[in-house]
């Protein structure tokens, strides 16, 4: 949800068989994995189950960053500073370029989080797919290599799911793959690391997860997709239905159960003046600390240390 909020076709020539084959069940919308247990119980070692990371797996839910919080839902009294500051937040980011503050917002939910299970049922399910010998597999959006405050991307995305006790290498033998005919993003190329294809923010995921397959030699007959960015679904749909893969895709929007922390609008102002006067967010906490402080525009926070 976190990184979300900061955001071919099927084959026209073969058999009348495979062309029944390859057609697609239409995109489902679910807001518990609990909703796909009829789909994954029929799932056979052809299979291969995919999920996204972040609004999927883990999130960050306790940061209580301002940019997260649409104007409209706030306290009444504090929607015109909220429609005011997300109005300064636009020109900010049209002022550093798209690029920068994606690094800059993704890097910084990424090392300053301490992510959650956006459901913990997910662990129970990746357990009994691994029983049944399943292959499963991550496929993120975000970058290989460095960006922002982010020193390895494919490195943070692994650890922080170990952390949150997922492991996706047991799927496949390969440790490392670079997709190097793909887009590089910031001289990195979209790679598959220990069970995690990272898509490096300019490659569609139906592509990395395409290339993906070519370069193991092997394909399923069947792709589950849960992700709760609906055009990724629609992109690995195509893809599949290019190579003639049955592919069931879901929504998942379990994220969106997750409460923000209550507004704070003090602390808002603290975090809205310190982005645009220093080029860095804070989180809740950084910015209660920042505006005790006697001198705020001398003094830096005392930063919270980053996993």
């Amino acid at each position: 949800m976190v990184i979300r909020i900061l955001e071919t076709l099927l084959l026209l020539f073969g058999t009348s068989a495979l062309s029944a084959q390859s057609a697609s069940m239409p995109i489902q919308t679910i807001e518990s994995i609990d909703q796909a247990q009829e789909e994954l119980l029929e799932a056979d070692q052809q299979t291969l189950v995919v999920f996204d990371i972040d609004g999927t797996l883990i999130d960050n839910f306790g940061l209580g960053v301002f940019i997260l919080y649409n104007p409209q839902k706030v306290p009444e009294e504090d929607k015109d500073f909220a429609i005011k500051a997300h109005g300064e937040l636009s020109a900010y980011a049209k002022k550093i370029g798209i690029d920068r503050r994606r690094d800059m917002t993704n890097s910084f939910f990424m090392l300053k989080g301490k992510e959650e299970l956006v459901e913990p049922a997910v662990l129970e399910q990746l357990v009994q797919l691994k029983a049944k010998k399943i292959k499963t597999i991550a496929l993120t959006a975000c970058p290989a290599g460095a960006f922002g405050s982010v020193s390895c991307g494919e490195t943070l995305r692994y650890s922080k799911l170990l952390s949150a006790g997922i492991d996706f290498r047991p799927s496949f033998p390969q440790e490392q793959i670079v997709f190097d005919t793909l887009n590089a993003y910031n001289g990195s190329y979209p790679m598959f690391y220990k069970g995690i294809l990272l898509a490096n923010w300019r490659n569609e995921k139906g592509a990395v997860l395409g290339a993906f397959f070519d370069c193991i030699g092997w394909q399923p007959r069947k792709v589950i997709f849960f992700d709760d960015t609906k055009r990724h679904l629609e992109s690995v749909s195509d893809e599949m239905d290019r190579r003639g893969i049955l592919f069931q895709g879901y929504w998942y929007r379990a994220a969106e159960r997750h409460a923000l922390p209550a507004f704070d609008r003090a602390i808002a102002e603290v975090q809205l003046d310190y982005l645009i006067h220093h080029d860095t967010l804070l989180t809740a906490a950084e910015a209660s600390a920042f505006r005790s402080t006697k001198s705020r525009s001398s003094l830096k926070p005392k930063l919270l240390p980053t996993h």
